[in-house]
């Protein structure tokens, strides 16, 4: 039996020693059925001790851990790997006190005792790295792509595929929540961003629901380019959801004491957008 396995869609797919290519072609060893993902997309170098990934020069590109990948990486237990709006764990079967924690998706795999401390794989040195995240945040650099992915699929008018990926995304996000984990504010931001540009295109306020009812659920305040695109969509859709703006718009009020100057801009960016809304 390999030492190592790739876990996809709650299987564990044992890898052989040589190489292990995914992508949409029908002779790759893992078919990926998405439109995001290059027709050979990337390649496992499984080894005897170890694993690399290598992007094979995909449009999209691959993400490990979040962080976007140049030339062969070496792989270690629990590492995430992101191809297209797809994501796939790699498993040392040598390390199976970590299994649990390396099959949940959006989940830095810290351990929580120090007898079982697993420490994060060392950034590669040729990777586009992404800002540090505060240690009490969970790790959500994953999601960074899935956002980027839902914006080429707009840019692209493939809009199923961006609904698809962007509904993954806003699961994990509520699964993290209401476990309590921390996310990002910039992190809500992109999401909320993406969902009313989804919005705008697709004519669907759905999406302008998700977006406020994440930045309220959050306590998040939006930024200047999360509220020109809430705006575009607003005045698109012809948005009527004013009781869920004005609950968000509620929420930022009761903060606004310690707001700054420039969040103070903000929020009466907001509350002109009130008029809009519901017109």
């Amino acid at each position: 039996m390999s030492r190592f396995c790739l876990r996809y869609a709650s299987e564990d797919i044992e890898l052989s020693v040589g190489d292990f290519t995914l992508g949409r072609a029908a002779d790759c060893r893992l078919l990926l059925r998405d439109a995001l993902v290059s027709r050979r997309h990337a390649v496992l170098h499984v080894e005897e001790s170890r694993v690399l990934v290598e992007d094979l020069s995909s449009r999209n590109g691959v993400l490990v851990n979040g962080a976007k990948i140049k030339g062969p990486v070496e792989l270690r237990h629990g590492d995430r790997i992101a191809i297209g709006g797809q994501e796939l764990y790699l498993r040392d079967t040598t390390r199976t006190r970590l299994d649990a924690l390396a099959t949940m998706p959006g989940v830095s795999l810290y351990a929580t005792q120090e007898t079982d401390a697993y420490h994060p794989p060392q950034q590669n040195p040729n990777a586009d790295t992404l800002e540090d995240e505060p240690d009490d945040t969970v790790s959500l650099s994953a999601h960074v792509l899935l956002v980027d992915v839902v914006s080429k699929a707009i840019a692209l008018g493939r809009h199923a595929e961006a609904q698809r990926v962007l509904k993954t995304l806003l699961s994990e996000l509520s699964t993290l929540m209401g476990r309590g984990d921390k996310i990002r504010p910039e992190t809500i931001r992109a999401v909320g961003r993406s969902s009313c540009k989804l919005a705008e295109h697709t004519r669907s306020p759905d999406w302008i629901d998700h977006a406020l009812e994440l930045h309220t659920a959050t306590g998040v305040l939006m930024d200047n380019e999360t509220i020109e695109a809430l705006h575009g969509a607003v005045r698109k859709v012809r948005y009527q959801g004013v009781a869920i703006f004005r609950a968000y718009l509620e929420a930022m009020q009761t903060r606004a004491h310690s707001f700054t100057t420039h969040e103070r801009f903000l929020l009466k960016r907001l509350q002109g957008l009130a008029a809009v809304v519901g017109a």
